[in-house]
């Protein structure tokens, strides 16, 4: 038999004028990171215009690990990370945000789990705030390892800047949607469209909460927390519409119970939710993030 070669990791960070951040979460790789040479991070400058370029050129200067500049001057979220799919060389491919700083066993843990289980597509992991510093957003503490089987399931466990894929998944279910994310109308769910279409592949897919980013993100004010909020329910709203209206009726279901729910609670029939996000807020941008998909957008 033919040796087992080791696994390659290719991570992948996308930014758009966010140099300080962006500055931050690269000095966290070199400073906790044991990153074997065999492995690569690459950054993508989603068109920038601050000092995003010469933060990379200057962390290259003394990174212990292969660093690759890519500029990706569309627009978008999605057209960033298909950018960075395409120039990568490993055989994992790995996603954090500029504004993450990954902890020391992030990498070996992803690696660790691919080498375990050949069958594996998609691993997530543990997203948790910056010392609790400012409004919590965008984390998935759950203490448990655990197989996700359904939508249910990656909608509540996965996000975007903790995830990794064997190279295989986008061979077989094709990149991120450039329609969906940040940098769009809708502002998100790029991530989850992709998840989902993994998910209806039959693809597996594991939650490991060894696999840790601290999210730094910096939100203060409910107001910017809000703003988050607002786009995670446009782009949930415009991912409802794009497979709704291709026959999925599972999805169907799904956004139809979140619909009824809403307006259930929106008429005082349910407790009321936190201040900023109220059900007719979110039916409200759940139906515009519909509109905009209809509209092309």
């Amino acid at each position: 038999m033919y040796p087992i070669e080791p696994l390659s990791l290719s991570v992948i960070i996308c930014t758009h004028n966010r140099a300080p951040q962006l500055e931050r979460c690269l000095q966290e790789f070199k400073e906790t990171h044991p990153f074997p040479m065999s492995w690569e991070l690459i950054v993508v400058d989603n068109n920038s215009s601050d000092d995003t370029k010469a933060v990379l050129q200057n962390f290259s200067k003394s990174a212990p690990f292969r660093v690759r500049y890519v500029f990706e001057g569309r627009q978008g979220l999605s057209h960033a990370r298909n950018k960075g799919i395409a120039e990568t060389t490993g055989s994992i491919i790995a996603f954090t945000d500029d504004d993450c700083l990954v902890e020391r066993q992030w990498a070996s843990t992803i690696i660790r789990e691919f080498s375990a289980d050949p069958s594996l597509a998609v691993l997530g992991g543990r997203v948790v705030p910056d010392d609790s510093k400012g409004q919590p957003a965008g984390t998935r503490a759950f203490p448990d390892r655990k197989q996700l089987t359904s939508f249910p399931e990656i909608f509540r466990y996965m996000i975007g800047c903790n995830m990794a894929f064997s190279r295989k998944v986008f061979e077989g279910v094709g990149g991120f949607d450039p329609r969906l994310g940040k940098g769009t109308s809708l502002g998100s769910a790029e991530d989850l469209d992709l998840l989902y279409r993994a998910l209806k592949k039959q693809l597996a897919i594991v939650y490991v909460p060894e696999a840790v980013v601290v999210h730094a993100h910096g939100r203060a004010s409910m107001s910017s927390l809000q703003q988050v909020n607002d786009e995670y329910a446009k782009g949930r709203g415009g991912f409802y519409w794009k497979h709704v209206v291709r026959g999925d009726l599972h999805i169907a279901k799904r956004a139809a119970k979140e619909i009824v729910n809403l307006g259930r609670a929106s008429l005082g029939s349910t407790p009321r939710q936190s201040v900023g996000s109220s059900p007719r807020r979110i039916l409200r941008n759940l139906a515009t993030g519909a509109f905009y998909r209809l509209m092309g957008g």
